[in-house]
């Protein structure tokens, strides 16, 4: 579950990043962060009743905190590429085009509970359905989520962005 976040009042300014090279799935690219605005935390799922909150121990999630980036300067902007996602909240596979990076989110040590795969980031991407693809029917009412910060009921509006497990490398200090 993606919660927006800034910097409480007091707190240092984000020190941007520049030059890290991203590398999944996709073609290699290169970002520099702009300022943090999402946090990812380790949620449960269900279609209809409220689930339990995961406990800490019983998964290998971490939270993630996610930055807005640009593509660095000089280097190959990141070209469309069509994919197929089918997951449980339409009911078969569409195709969708990615568009371009839009966040580089890291793990994060939320409140000392500590990192546990300190080398897994995700790198998001803006996505819109491919010509020809029905709109997405959207749920209202049924999904319920779960996690340390309370249970929440959802609805779907549509796809906007794909995060994929990524590496990263800073180039530049």
């Amino acid at each position: 579950m993606g919660y927006k976040i800034k910097m409480a009042k007091g707190q240092p300014k984000h020190e941007r990043q520049f030059f890290i090279k991203v590398e999944n799935q996709f073609p290699t690219i290169f970002v520099d962060t702009k300022k943090p605005d999402r946090l990812l935390v380790p949620s449960a799922k269900d279609l209809g009743s409220t689930p339990l909150a995961p406990e800490f121990d019983s998964h290998n999630v971490d939270h993630f905190k996610c930055y807005k980036i640009k593509r660095t300067k000089n280097t190959p902007k990141f070209e469309p590429i069509e994919v197929t996602l089918d997951d449980q909240f339409d009911d078969t596979p569409k195709d969708f085009l990615v568009k371009k990076p839009t966040r580089l989110c890291t793990p994060v040590d939320k409140d000392g509970e500590g990192i546990k795969n300190l080398d897994l980031h995700l790198m998001c991407y803006q996505v819109r359905r491919a010509g020809g693809e029905p709109k997405h029917e959207r749920l209202k009412g049924i999904i319920r989520v779960n996690n340390q910060f309370g249970p929440l009921q959802l609805d779907t509006r549509r796809a906007k962005e794909l995060c994929v497990p990524s590496t990263k490398t800073q180039l530049l200090p």
